[in-house]
């Protein structure tokens, strides 16, 4: 009973969303400051929580937060999260990185179907940030309130109406007027900075920044100046003279390589030792040292002897150990990414303008772009290695810095990380074999607080390994044990090269996945030829036959005759095609063309089916024999234009509309977009209504049977005709049925195999062996033959 009225509230629950439309819930909006706990309320709950799940969406992928009411415990902030008992979602110490989208969905179970509109909550966090308090007693207060990333800051203020306001303790709105205070704002609307000369009554003074939404105050953060930090400033006159660092000077120390300073004030010895080439734990040592580096600033020369002397251990390590685990593989490969990006923020130094730093090793090629606030440049140009390159706007990131009006972009491109993170670290659905077909490649912002990207970034990767036109590219990110593409889009490809274009920074690669090569059946490739062979041959009888013998006057051939025709030239091409196919498939524009000259071929077999049974109509519905006059129906020449005409009108517009859609692996229809069904589908409508022609012709020959008597013989050769029309509709028509489930199962392989290849046989058997007249013609030409041979 309990079962019946779950799927009662289910079925009202539905008809409920049909009723009301498919809209989702309206998007809800939270403000919250940095530090405290939010609750997210979830309007689409049900009375318990069990079909709930929360996810969580912002620069990077989707993340599910809670699957139906069980808390996910492989999320990094899952011991801050909690799902209350009206299904609402509760986070404790917000922090920036918490803004962004949240969904709140109800499925009906695992692997099941979502059964009401999802509720979204905007979560928006509101921080306050300050630079120290100079000699000058001037302070700079930033309040930045951080949003959902895929949507602009500009698209959500407006259409949201979202402001900040700094106002004072009093609650009064500071503005620009004041001449006190220094109030800017740029182009984005949810940054504003407030400028102030401290005073001595400025002691424990509050300032506040505010976020209203639709002119209603939501939450404020409040700076206060402490008292102490103004009297020592005012109290002591204080000269603040920047320390002499000099740059700390590594030491390192290895079989190959012995790096020596000529002047050392730190120095940090970092060394491989000899032998370290069958185990990865001196390996792992290597990187702990590397990581225990102090100096933000290293000279190129020692930053790039660093990172040889890894590298090399690592392939050291890999050439002698081969039965490393793809775990093992994913942790080396996130710790020489770790160690390679440590290593090169270390070449970002202070410019006012603009600096760049480029070296070039025989296993990782590297650049790093830096600009200042004084920069003159109104882009930065592309950053390029050998096998790619990479377009950014560090200008408009640098503008978003508004501390320091600064930034950098470290690029880099690894020659042999394909051997640590593997291609088959790309997990997807369908079982194919995965190439990759670039360097991987590394972006980061080194040394830069606001990392918030202001457009997509451009990668533009050479293609490593031959390309197959046939394969699927990929644009993908790696996430520490996966390829995964969630953010990445090709946006151009050709045989030299691909365009990617990503929504956030990482370590990029571009991956082809091709399909695994069937396991070849030699019996059952005989057994195709001989099939194909064989029904071609009777094709030809068939064709013969209708060509040769003599038929009754007024007897119109045309429609079996173009059937053999289309068909024969298409089990012909198709024998072909694959005889040659792997020299065909080098030439993708003739494996193209092949595809649809087989697509226009089998339709139009189709078609002429469909006029036949139009044919056949006519016939029994004037009562005439299988002879009747062309001019009661439609002449020859007008019956072939509609045969050829359709089908040809059927290729074209597939071509226009879908162009890739030809030229599969084995130069059929490709399966990608259902473009199969440019065939299918035409071949399902003309089926459709060749069994509501024949529904409809007996009918009307079951009831001309039970009012006419006389005209017996006339009667059973219409019947006889129904019957062969019927067989060869059957045939000709029905097993192409057969292709929809022959997946997974030879025996239906072969019997599709078997009647496609004799539909010719079955013509000849229905039209020739089966025709007494024809039969009897046949009988006299061999007995003619005899004759010739006995003289």
């Amino acid at each position: 009973m309990s079962d019946e009225c779950h799927l009662c509230l289910l079925g009202l629950i539905f008809l409920s969303s049909l009723l009301t439309g498919i809209r989702g819930v309206d998007d809800v909006h939270v403000f919250i400051s940095s530090g405290e706990d939010v609750r997210l309320s979830c309007n689409n709950a049900l009375h318990d929580c069990t079909s709930t799940t929360w996810n969580y969406n912002s620069h990077s992928a989707a993340v599910e937060l809670i699957c139906l009411g069980k808390k996910r415990k492989d999320t990094e902030r899952h011991e801050r999260l909690s799902l209350g008992s009206d299904c609402s979602l509760n986070i404790r110490d917000i922090s920036t990185e918490d803004s962004g989208a949240y969904t709140c969905q109800q499925w009906t179970g695992e692997g099941g179907q979502r059964i009401r509109p999802d509720a979204r909550v905007h979560l928006h966090v509101l921080q306050v940030s300050h630079t120290e308090i100079s000699a000058g007693l001037s302070v700079t207060l930033f309040c930045q309130l951080y949003s959902y990333d895929r949507v602009s800051c500009d698209d959500s203020a407006r259409s949201e109406r979202i402001q900040l306001f700094w106002v004072n303790q009093a609650g009064v709105k500071l503005t620009r007027s004041d001449g006190r205070y220094q109030i800017s704002s740029s182009s984005d609307p949810c940054i504003i900075s407030l400028n102030t000369t401290l005073l001595n009554e400025d002691d424990s003074r509050e300032w506040r920044c505010e976020a209203t939404q639709r002119d209603q105050v939501k939450t404020s953060v409040t700076y206060t100046v402490k008292s102490s930090a103004v009297t020592n400033i005012i109290s002591t006159d204080t000269t603040v003279t920047p320390e002499t660092t000099t740059a700390a000077v590594t030491n390192i120390i290895s079989t190959d390589t012995t790096v020596t300073p000529e002047t050392t004030t730190a120095v940090i010895n970092i060394t491989l030792q000899e032998g370290c080439t069958t185990s990865g734990g001196c390996l792992k040592n290597l990187f702990e040292k590397i990581e225990n580096i102090t100096a933000t600033v290293l000279p190129l020369n020692l930053v790039t002897n660093i990172l040889t002397m890894a590298f090399n251990a690592s392939e050291k390590i890999l050439e002698t150990t081969t039965s490393a685990s793809p775990t093992e593989l994913a942790s080396y490969g996130n710790s020489m990414l770790k160690t390679s990006e440590k290593l090169i923020s270390t070449l970002v130094k202070p410019t006012d303008t603009n600096d760049s730093v480029k070296f070039n090793l025989p296993t990782v090629e590297g650049q790093v772009f830096m600009v200042g606030p004084q920069v003159t440049l109104d882009k930065i140009p592309r950053l390029d290695t050998t096998n790619s390159s990479v377009d950014i706007d560090l200008i408009g990131i640098a503008k978003n810095n508004y501390e320091t009006r600064s930034a950098a972009v470290a690029f880099m491109s690894y020659n042999t990380m394909e051997n640590l993170l593997k291609p088959d670290f790309f997990n997807t659905s369908n079982k194919t074999v995965k190439t990759m077909m670039s360097t991987v490649i590394s972006a980061t912002l080194p040394k830069t607080s606001n990392t918030k990207l202001t457009e997509p970034v451009n990668f533009m990767l050479k293609h490593i390994r031959k390309f197959d036109p046939i394969g699927s590219l990929s644009c993908v990110y790696w996430n520490i044990s996966e390829w995964i593409v969630d953010g990445c889009v090709v946006l151009k490809t050709n045989g030299s090269y691909t365009v990617c274009s990503c929504d956030h920074l990482s370590t990029f690669a571009l991956i082809m996945q091709t399909s695994q090569p069937p396991a070849s059946d030699p019996l059952l490739e005989l057994l195709n030829l001989v099939c194909v062979f064989v029904g071609l041959v009777f094709f030809s009888l068939a064709l013969l036959t209708f060509a040769l013998c003599q038929w009754s006057p007024g007897v119109n051939n045309v429609a079996r005759i173009n059937i053999c025709i289309s068909l024969l030239l298409a089990h012909l091409l198709l024998l072909l095609t694959q005889q040659f196919l792997s020299i065909i498939q080098r030439q993708k524009v003739l494996c193209a063309v092949i595809s649809g000259l087989l697509h226009f071929l089998f339709l139009s077999g189709f078609v002429w089916m469909f006029i036949e049974a139009v044919l056949l109509f006519i016939c029994v519905k004037n009562l005439s024999q299988i002879s009747f006059k062309k001019s009661e129906v439609l002449s020859s020449g007008f019956l072939c234009v509609i045969g050829y005409v359709v089908a040809l009108v059927v290729v074209c517009v597939s071509v226009g509309l879908v162009p890739e859609g030809y030229g599969s692996e084995h130069c059929w229809l490709k399966m990608d977009k259902n473009f199969i069904w440019s065939f299918l589908g035409p071949v399902c409508v003309i089926l459709a209504l060749n069994m509501i022609l024949f529904i409809k012709i007996l009918i009307t020959l079951n009831s001309v049977l039970k009012n006419l008597n006389a005209e017996v013989s006339q009667m059973k050769q219409t019947k006889i005709l129904v019957f062969k029309t019927l067989a060869q509709f059957v045939v000709l028509g029905c097993s192409w049925i057969l292709g929809f489930f022959t997946n997974d199962s030879k025996v239906l392989e072969i019997l599709f195999l078997i009647l496609n290849s004799q539909q010719g046989t079955f013509i000849f058997l229905i039209y020739g062996v089966l025709n007494n007249k024809v039969m009897q013609q046949y009988r006299k030409f061999f007995r003619r033959l005899c004759c010739i041979r006995q003289y």
